[in-house]
Order: structure tokens, then sequence, then C-alpha cells
């Protein structure tokens, strides 16, 4: 199950017209300035719990962007939400 919700977003991220790279692993691995930017950072672990015969998952992600010179921070912000929220 935790395979395909992850190929379900790499293949989001693929379709996405900004974003250049998809990575799934630890939060504290993120921002290792190797990868390609904006990146869509998949949080590993995904939670999941069974509630009163209801399946719900927890998953967060974020969208990085590496500001380069004359890049403003807020704008940057705005579009990462953009992003995530599409």
């Amino acid at each position: 199950m935790i395979k395909s919700i992850v190929e379900t977003f790499k293949t989001q991220a693929r379709q996405h017209k900004t974003i250049k790279a998809f990575m799934y692993g630890r939060n504290y691995e993120k921002g290792s300035g190797k990868d390609r930017h904006p990146l869509f950072w998949l949080e590993d672990p995904m939670l999941g719990r069974n509630q009163d015969n209801t399946f719900t998952n927890t998953i967060n992600f974020s969208i990085l962007f590496a500001p380069g010179k004359g890049d403003e921070i807020g704008h940057l912000q705005n579009l990462a939400f953009s992003i995530g929220l599409n």
C-alpha cells in the first residue's frame, strides 16, 4: 500500500509543470543541496490507522525551492503553497 501511495505522488510530481524532482525519505535528509529544485519531498514515515472500519492516512510533503540572487522569498513561498494545493 505504501508503494502505491508513493507512486501516486511521484506521478503527480512528474506531471506538474513546475516540479523538477521527486524524493521520498526521512525529514532529516531534506535539503542536502544535491537535488534539482523545485523539489517535491514526500516525507517518511506515512502514518495510518483504522478506526471504526475507516482506514485513514496522514501524509506530509514539502515543496522546496533553492532561492537564487534576486528571488523574493515571499514569492517562492506563495508559489510552493500554490503547488501544494494543486
